[in-house]
């Protein structure tokens, strides 16, 4: 402006000096406006081409920040924030635009990122969800929705039912990996539709070969058909299935593994030679099983025989041994599996020994006990054989000396009974009391077993006499053998805890086992 007031100036001084004005333009305004029409019209022209710029200017800037607005409202953001106020010069103006510009760009660019990403992950979603079974995990979006809050809630769901998607998928791979072991060895028959299913999938498979390690190969596929799916209760079943089939596969697979070391321990033993040694198919089928139970037992008839010549010595000992313990067959069953499980001949012979020896023991410190139980077993057989011949009307043909000592024998026999077992719970307590330990017969504490076994008498008492241990007629032999069966020490007998006092505990069990019998013995002989 300094230049251009230069010049009016200058030709203001030309004017004056040329005589057309005397001191100022104002005293020929007319004259004047002619004279600088062509500069004026020109400086009108620029104006209002400043003027336009100024204003498209701001129309930019109106339409930046509309734009600005817009997409910070796709973006769920706060306009305000990139948007300025009001701008002092028309510098200020062009700054500013070209800021806004570049932020209007800027965000521009998020835009189109976010909406990419969630049109992406949304679709990725409804697929996972739906193939998950899980549509409650599907969100409600609005469609010009690109905020970072959605973005991250859409990614964290991705990433929630991706690893959701994995641990199903592990947990389906390892239960058909496992299914698929089973069913090559035992080829069971689908029962169901999911066993159809897993039946048609292993059918498929090309060849086992290509499954080095089942638990690493991918058996699912989206592709696969219903109820056969990541679904909670497919899982559940195909576990289920898993372990119903692997427990059945397991115990067949250890049951084969213990039969064939049995088998190949015996052909060593034995000295089979390999050319002899039957051979199996390979497999867990009940087929193959029992054909192998078949020849172990086989094997051990043959042990068996082989045996005698190493318990020749000692079989004479051992049934001896075994009569005089009253060892009954389970017991005896169980001895025999023992001696056949050592490793070779020596150390059958050596178990064997150690059998003598408990044997031996036992006998000796249970002498009396033994002998005591020998004698009640004998005469409960023979009241058994005589309830069994007492109704026989031939008995009656006998003679008159033979009927009186059997009738002599009749009224003592129930007596004699009780007289036995006070012995042999007298006898118990003196070796459980010196011993400190129970005294065990076939497997359990014969105090109990007795006491069992006087409850449930496999006699008719009345046959001798005798209802509910009480003497049906007032004869002189029976009245004589009630009073002396009240007056035995056995009717009031007690536990002698001085015997057990370093054992407290043991001695208050023993008491209430002696009490029981005592209250059993007691209710028969009243």
């Amino acid at each position: 402006m300094e230049l251009f007031q230069s010049r009016v100036d200058q030709l203001t001084r030309i004017w004056i000096d040329l005589g057309l004005i005397k001191s100022s333009t104002k005293e020929r305004p007319e004259w004047t406006r002619l004279k600088l029409k062509p500069a004026l019209d020109v400086l009108d022209n620029l104006i209002r081409t400043e003027d336009f710029q100024r204003q498209l200017l701001a129309a930019k800037l109106v339409d930046v920040k509309a734009s600005i607005e817009g997409k910070c409202c796709l973006l769920g953001r706060n306009a305000d924030l990139y948007i300025g106020h009001e701008y002092a010069s028309y510098k200020a103006m062009c700054s500013s635009y070209l800021q806004l510009c570049e932020t209007d760009e800027a965000l521009g660019q998020e835009v189109y990122h976010n909406k990419a990403f969630l049109q992406h992950h949304y679709e990725l979603l409804k697929a996972l969800a739906m193939e998950l079974r899980i549509p409650e995990k599907i969100p409600a979006l609005r469609l010009e929705d690109y905020s970072n809050a959605t973005v991250i809630l859409c990614r964290t769901l991705v990433q929630e039912l991706r690893q959701i998607k994995e641990d199903r998928v592990k947990t389906f791979n390892i239960a058909v990996g496992n299914l698929y072991e089973v069913w090559e060895t035992l080829r069971f028959p689908p029962t169901d539709p999911i066993e159809e299913q897993l039946v048609a999938l292993f059918t498929n498979t090309q060849s086992s070969t290509e499954i080095s390690v089942l638990e690493e190969h991918n058996w699912y596929s989206s592709e696969l058909q219903d109820p056969l799916n990541l679904t909670i209760e497919s899982l559940e079943l195909l576990k289920l299935k898993q372990l119903q089939y692997c427990v059945d596969f397991n115990e067949r697979k250890q049951h084969r593994e213990r039969i064939a070391s049995y088998i190949l321990r015996l052909y060593n033993d034995l000295e089979v030679p390999t050319s002899e040694q039957k051979t199996f198919k390979r497999g867990f089928d009940e087929e193959t099983i029992s054909e192998m139970v078949q020849e172990l037992n086989h094997l051990r008839q043959s042990l068996l025989a082989s045996l005698d010549s190493i318990i020749e010595e000692y079989r004479s000992k051992l049934f001896e041994l075994w009569e005089k313990c009253q060892v009954n067959q389970d017991e005896r069953d169980r001895t025999i599996e023992r001696i056949l499980e050592g490793a070779d001949k020596v150390e059958r012979g050596e178990i064997l020994q150690v059998e003598l020896a408990k044997l031996s023991q036992m006998y000796d410190k249970g002498l009396k006990i033994f002998e005591t139980m020998k004698e009640r077993k004998e005469l409960i057989q023979k009241m058994i054989d005589f309830e069994r011949t007492a109704s026989d009307p031939k008995r009656l043909f006998r003679s008159s000396f033979q009927l009186n000592e059997e009738e002599r024998w009749r009224k003592t026999a129930y007596p004699n009974l009780l007289k036995f077992e006070e012995q042999l719970i007298e006898a118990i307590m003196i070796y459980e009391s010196e011993e400190n330990v129970p005294f065990m017969h076939n497997g359990a504490r014969y105090l109990e077993t007795l006491q069992q076994e006087i409850a449930d008498r496999p006699v008719n008492l009345s046959v001798f006499g005798f209802v509910n241990g009480q003497a049906t007629k007032p004869r002189s032999a029976a009245n004589s053998a009630s009073s002396s069966l009240n007056n035995s020490p056995f009717s009031s007998i007690r536990i002698p805890l001085e015997c057990v006092e370093n054992d407290r505990d043991t001695s208050n069990k023993y008491k209430r086992q002696g009490d029981s019998i005592e209250s059993t013995l007691n209710v028969r002989t009243t």
